[in-house]
């Protein structure tokens, strides 16, 4: 069974969706579209279809030798299916269109000019309470920005937790948000309807904004079935009953990955995010960012090294794409980081880290020094005490999602300050501090800041905390230190 999401999120929207259809007896299949999620962008970008996003569907099927699959695709994802059933009928045991776009050419028009406007960051960072109103009112009306009683919609607005996931999804997709999301908006699913031979079924609930153009749709064949549904869970109810009527072959095992030329390879090393270059052969070296961040942060710091080491670049638990540690801290996090390095196939390293990151390539030099060849530590804590005690009361502040928004703006003036002084929040002439920073550099902090939330203040303060010199007289491998002052030693 393969899952397909709408816009502007991921695969993740589907996640309680895949476990009910795995505890169902599927082998489930969610992918991330070009642009959204964990992806690249379109090679097509703002010019790409939904013909060529269903063809990039059969791709995925091939890369993973599927024959044949179920295919149910929400709103965007449901255009997707929906064309996948006529381009490549013979790979859909059924398919499943949530939600089905019927607009008018006047309707279609309107929609593409007002609905998808570019995001881009400012830098006041204005742009991200737009963002925040523009995913609420996407819960209230449709269109979101036709924003009067006739629009309004039956919806829940949500929780901030719900609200702020689909921000975040938002931010991952960045200006790409418009690509799949305006091939919808242009493609005349329609047209395809007559020329789909399969199983296929259009299922839709009351509360859905689309549910409405169920009653444009012209008479269909008798392989297309109409499901209106009255709520959410009787529309999941009716498309596990559908899919039981049209279960495909077993599911082929896995095939290697089959890496693509690129700079950098995103894969997962076990719960953990990782960044990866082959480009030359040896020990690698690996890059820990700081608390707070992801390895993008150490792209700049990490690019002298391409085609001279193999590079390994994690999201440390909690932050960037990673999963969350059951159990904090720093030792945690140095073991959890061994095991995704042994699943690398890394049987010894040079290990960078800055700041959380050092601490914790310290912690795993102590925990299997045979796997650490040398260690650099970058960006430690200050030595002044009273300076380390201001940095946990202030220097990561909480960042918990609230239903007007404020934790973004506070995420981006904080990244914006850190630029600017140091400690950020003692903004005095004596403190600044000279460097250069740009709007897409704050942008991405302040991103890496709200993907970490309590991760990274946790994170944060156990660096504070942590015994660097005795740790460091635990180490047998030899260790360059950036002390304050940013001298070395």
């Amino acid at each position: 069974m393969v899952l397909l999401h709408q816009s502007p999120t991921s695969s993740r929207e589907h996640e309680s969706l895949l476990r009910r259809l795995a505890g169902e007896g599927f082998a489930v299949f969610a992918p991330d579209m070009a642009g959204y999620g964990l992806s690249d962008p379109h090679p097509l970008g703002a010019h790409v279809t939904i013909e060529a996003l269903a063809d990039d569907v059969a791709a995925f099927l091939d890369a993973t030798g599927i024959a044949t699959a179920g295919i149910y695709g929400f709103h965007t994802g449901g255009c997707i299916a929906n064309e996948f059933a006529r381009r490549h009928a013979a790979r859909a045991t059924v398919t499943i269109v949530g939600g089905f776009v019927c607009q008018t050419d006047e309707e279609r028009a309107e929609t593409l000019a007002n609905y998808l406007p570019p995001f881009v960051p400012l830098a006041d960072g204005t742009h991200l309470p737009w963002l925040w109103s523009r995913v609420k009112d996407q819960k209230i009306f449709y269109p979101w920005y036709q924003q009067d009683d006739a629009a309004r919609l039956s919806l829940t607005v949500g929780t901030p937790a719900q609200l702020h996931a689909t921000a975040m999804a938002f931010l991952d997709a960045g200006d790409s948000y418009r690509s799949a999301y305006g091939a919808a908006f242009r493609y005349r699913g329609v047209d395809s309807l007559p020329h789909i031979p399969g199983a296929h079924y259009i299922v839709s609930y009351e509360a859905d904004p689309l549910y409405r153009h169920l009653d444009r749709l012209p008479s269909l064949a008798s392989n297309i079935r109409i499901e209106r549904c009255a709520t959410p869970e009787l529309a999941t109810v009716k498309l596990i009953e559908i899919l039981a009527r049209h279960r495909a072959g077993i599911a082929p095992p896995p095939p290697a990955p089959q890496a693509r030329r690129s700079a950098w390879i995103g894969d997962y090393a076990g719960a953990m995010r990782l960044r990866r270059n082959d480009d030359a052969a040896g020990d690698p070296i690996v890059l820990l960012h700081g608390a707070g961040e992801s390895g993008r942060a150490l792209t700049a710091l990490a690019q002298p090294w391409i085609g001279r080491r193999r590079v390994l670049v994690p999201d440390l638990p909690g932050h960037g794409d990673s999963e969350e540690l059951h159990a904090d801290g720093i030792a945690a996090t140095a073991r959890v980081l061994r095991d995704a390095l042994d699943a690398a196939r890394v049987q010894r390293c040079d290990l960078i880290g800055r700041g959380f990151g050092a601490a914790v390539a310290l912690e795993l030099a102590r925990l299997d020094p045979p796997l650490v060849h040398r260690l650099a530590l970058l960006d430690l804590p200050p030595s002044d005490a009273a300076l380390r005690d201001a940095m946990r009361a202030q220097d990561a502040p909480p960042l918990d999602p609230d239903f007007h928004g404020g934790h973004l703006s506070r995420a981006w003036h904080v990244a914006r300050d850190r630029g600017l002084f140091f400690p950020w929040f003692d903004r005095r002439a004596e403190t600044r501090i000279a460097t250069a920073i740009d709007t897409q550099t704050i942008h991405d902090r302040a991103v890496d800041m709200l993907k970490a939330g309590a991760a990274g203040r946790a994170a944060m303060l156990a660096t504070l905390d942590y015994d660097f010199e005795r740790a460091a007289a635990a180490v047998t491998a030899p260790i360059l230190r950036r002390l304050p002052g940013n001298d070395w030693g």
